[in-house]
């Protein structure tokens, strides 16, 4: 009997434990490939700059939940928003150069994670100011099914929001002329 009772207390205690236990999870986005079919027919008749202008390097926890820190760099989420959009411009025939006057500065200014009964929701807001001082936020949010989803979900809702800029308007004339 009193081998048993230690047996569920050493259960117990293995079980709860790792729940006081703060695990960290390190998001890494790559570029997403944006769909050719998501981008209207772009006439972009200068080259065109694409800078990185966020103002945060540097890890910061997106998320905490049970025992779960999640974090994120936001100048690394610009970065692949950057190579988003460049790839989804050079597929349109666009000449894309440093030096260019023509430029449109990306900048992730949040990456929030919430967690709902049974799914996760990242939502993420790009912001973009072009050469003109025209300044647009674009904003896209998605689900997922747990913590190790996190990382392909930022990098979908970043290639919602280069989707959104590419088919804004604004962006387009500013690129056409």
């Amino acid at each position: 009997m009193m081998r048993i009772t230690r047996l569920s207390v050493a259960v117990v205690v293995f079980l709860l434990l790792p729940g006081c236990v703060t695990r960290k999870f390190q998001t890494n986005t790559t570029a997403s490939n944006i769909s050719v079919s998501s981008v209207p027919n772009l006439i972009v008749t200068q080259p065109v700059s694409l800078k990185n202008s966020s103002p945060q390097s540097g890890d910061a926890v997106i998320a905490e939940y049970f025992g779960w820190e999640v974090y994120g760099d936001l100048h690394k989420f610009t970065e692949s928003a950057v190579g988003a959009t460049k790839n989804a411009l050079e597929r349109q025939n666009a000449t894309i150069s440093d030096t260019a006057d023509k430029v449109l500065e990306l900048s992730v200014r949040g990456v929030e994670l919430e967690e709902g009964a049974v799914t996760f929701r990242v939502t993420t807001t790009l912001s973009v100011r072009t050469g003109d001082a025209v300044t647009k936020e674009y904003v896209a949010t998605r689900r997922h099914g747990n913590v190790y989803g996190t990382t392909p979900t930022i990098e979908t809702t970043l290639g919602l929001c280069i989707e959104k800029m590419l088919n804004d308007d604004a962006i387009v004339q500013y690129l056409a002329r």
